[in-house]
């Protein structure tokens, strides 16, 4: 990691950028300027505690996330502390609020209100139009009643059979080779001929036991001595495995194609092989199960994918040896490889990736819901991020943060984390793996990118590579079956490349059926022509790391995360990520009040701490925790009551109803406004408030992360 080529980047460029914006929206608010001071020698400038940024982070969590933290904002904006904050930091869901948080201020900039006056609620007043539509995008996904509920699954189809069609040649290809290797196999005899079958699997295992028996010799030679071609050598071992797995089940088929001659049951086989993987998932995901039986689980499915896969090649190979004449001059043979070579040339100039998964449709849906203006609710749908004037309207400086999936990188540090932290701002994106571009730039290379495009891909929770809970098995099935919520975007380190070929693939966009081909084996890194991007999540949950990194004096963290018995998993995960990147650790002082009694109740329904960054900088943290002290308003006991779950019913739960957006927006309302003393309507000083609600503990209370 110490090379990444965003490091450098990230002092010399990025944050120096963000303190200059993050200066002007504070004279917007009239608020104390930014004690900055420049490196001697240069222009690099060192995040530190002396800035005094302050920084809001809102969590995943999908539509559950989104209304928990609108209760929260409204507080917030109630209090008069949304100006205070340099920084709102979100991950999925929590992106879903904050931006339409930064929508709302960007547009309120130009009509002169107060900030986030169109989000507040006020006591004995009508709710604002903008509340009463995001009440009503509750049900997002499928709004439009049966008609939308059936477009979820005819979508998820569609992209099946064009990733199918993107397979289609690879298997004829192999069909082809078979029926290179026996072209009379009408005629042989799956038992009497069993060797003719087989005639190169002798000959791979003869290889690999020859390979073993020369390992002695090898070990007297100056070439093992040798660290890196001793480190070759030892992959040549796994190599030649594969190839003992792999020559004897490619040999297998046209022996069970003799064996089982009806092609009928190949298509049931098949059929009930998807019907084995769409009850397993689901149920595996509703089971507390251990992580040794999830991945065996995931092996499960991804194995019964493979076997999908190897029906079709049978079935193809029923095509291919049927022995009843075609119309025509032309063999089967003849035709079933023009038609895959046609194919292939087809999804290679006209398949894009992007728009045959879910994305698009996740995208739009999202969009519709939170992106809109403040004065009539007419869609904003394409706002871009760059032209969010921070400087101007007084906004948080947005970080929509996302995860880098790169499990086939050579960077040996990141090997064992699988993905890097990726941010998306109005001026920068990027990730220390992979570089920061101007995000001006790449929207001018990817016209589909903008803060709706920034916003989904911020939450595409469902995705073949899930960071840092990634399982190859899983990838290949989840490609196949077009669970694809996750973006391929241009790398920022080709936006500056000048060579003709990368810009014309650049200036096309046209993500094409090779980086399927990626996403299914696995081979995802940081540097090919496009990146691949999902959920934030799927590395840090909370949006706290960034924030961390910059080295902000107060920070307030939101977590409205499905976590039924608090066990703060994430904030255990991102605190772990800090001290080992950036040897920053913090000291609680009543996290465990969180934790549920013998009646489900929490004590408290927040914690605070202190943070050490490091060199006598010292910072402050509110952790806000969506859970229940069991003193809430009678509503929301109510809800609870019905629902059980609440407030962590399933991130799966995307269709919320009147009541259940209420019930989340009540609660992060109500714990929020349990910070505030009740004889006081605003705060005009946000160290004077986090002092009276963060009080300093004794050190026998201290609990160090």
């Amino acid at each position: 990691m110490t090379d990444a080529p965003g490091k450098q980047q990230f002092t010399e460029d990025v944050y120096p950028e963000e303190l200059d914006i993050i200066g002007k929206r504070r004279s917007v608010w009239e608020l104390p300027p930014l004690q900055v001071g420049k490196k001697e020698g240069g222009k690099e400038f060192r995040p530190s505690v002396a800035h005094g940024i302050v920084g809001l982070a809102l969590s995943g969590g999908g539509i559950r996330s989104a209304t928990f933290n609108l209760g929260v904002l409204q507080v917030l904006a109630k209090r008069g502390l949304l100006k205070w904050f340099d920084y709102l930091s979100t991950v999925s869901g929590g992106g879903y609020i904050g931006c339409t948080l930064s929508t709302v201020l960007e547009y309120e900039a130009h009509t002169k209100h107060s900030p986030g006056l169109c989000l507040r609620h006020e006591q004995g007043r009508e709710e604002s139009d903008t509340l009463k539509y995001l009440r009503s995008g509750g049900n997002y996904l499928a709004p439009g009643g049966l008609l939308d509920l059936f477009r979820i699954p005819a979508l998820l189809l569609r992209g099946i059979a064009i990733n199918l069609l993107v397979i289609a040649p690879f298997i004829g290809f192999l069909a082809l080779l078979s029926f290179w290797r026996h072209p009379g196999l009408n005629t042989m005899k799956p038992i009497e001929d069993f060797r003719r079958f087989f005639e190169w699997t002798p000959w791979a295992f003869g290889l690999f036991a020859v390979w073993i028996a020369l390992f002695p010799l090898m070990t007297q030679t100056r070439f093992y001595r040798d660290y890196t071609r001793r480190s070759l050598y030892s992959r040549s071992f796994a190599i030649l495995l594969l190839a003992v797995l792999i020559v004897p089940a490619f040999e297998a088929l046209p022996w069970i194609y003799r064996l089982v001659k009806d092609p009928a049951l190949y298509e049931y086989a098949a059929g009930a092989m998807a019907a084995g993987i769409a009850t397993i998932l689901p149920i595996a995901r509703k089971m507390e199960i251990s992580k040794t039986v999830s991945r065996l689980i995931g092996l499960l499915a991804g194995i019964l994918g493979v076997l999908i896969l190897l029906c079709l090649d049978l079935a193809t190979m029923h095509f291919l040896f049927t022995e009843k004449l075609l119309p025509g001059d032309f063999s089967r043979a003849e035709i079933l490889a023009a038609a895959a070579v046609g194919i292939y040339f087809f999804t290679r100039l006209f398949v894009n990736v992007n728009d045959t998964s879910m994305h698009k449709f996740y995208r739009d849906r999202l969009s519709k819901a939170y992106l809109f203006h403040p004065e009539d609710q007419s869609h904003a749908d394409t706002l871009r991020l760059s032209s969010l004037d921070v400087g101007k309207s007084g906004a948080p400086y947005p970080l929509i943060n996302a995860a880098l999936n790169i499990p086939g990188t050579k960077d040996q540090t990141m090997q064992g984390r699988g993905a890097d932290f990726f941010i998306f701002s109005p001026h920068w994106c990027g990730s220390d793996q992979s570089g920061y571009c101007k995000t001006s730039q790449i929207e001018e290379k990817d016209p589909n990118l903008n803060l709706g495009t920034c916003m989904a891909i911020s939450g595409a929770a469902a995705a073949p590579h899930m960071g840092t809970s990634a399982s190859a098995p899983l990838a290949f099935l989840f490609t196949i079956l077009n669970i694809r919520l996750n973006y391929w975007m241009a790398n920022p380190a080709w936006i500056h490349v000048k060579d003709v070929w990368n810009s014309l693939q650049r200036k096309a966009c046209n993500v094409g059926p090779f980086y399927l081909l990626s996403e299914m084996f696995g081979r995802l890194n940081e540097k090919s022509f496009f990146i691949n991007l999902s959920d934030g999540g799927h590395i840090e949950n909370l949006g706290l790391y960034e924030l961390l990194r910059r080295r902000c004096k107060y920070i307030v963290c939101c977590d409205a995360e499905q976590d039924r018995n608090l066990i703060l998993s994430s904030l255990g995960k991102v605190t772990a990520y800090a001290r080992m990147d950036h040897g920053i650790s913090i000291t609680w002082s009543n996290l465990q009040a969180l934790k549920k009694n013998e009646e489900g109740y929490s004590a408290t329904q927040w914690a605070h701490g202190t943070i050490d960054y490091g060199e006598a900088e010292k910072g402050r943290i509110l952790y806000i925790k969506s859970s229940l002290s069991g003193n809430e308003p009678r509503d929301i006991a109510t809800y609870h009551a019905k629902h059980p779950q609440f407030p962590h019913q399933s991130t799966g739960d995307q269709f919320f109803d009147e009541s259940q957006f209420e019930a989340y927006r009540a609660l992060g309302y109500f714990i929020a406004s349990q910070l505030f003393k009740r004889d006081r309507t605003d705060v005009p000083d946000l160290e004077a408030w986090f002092q009276t609600c963060c009080p300093q503990s004794s050190g026998s209370q201290k609990r160090s992360c």
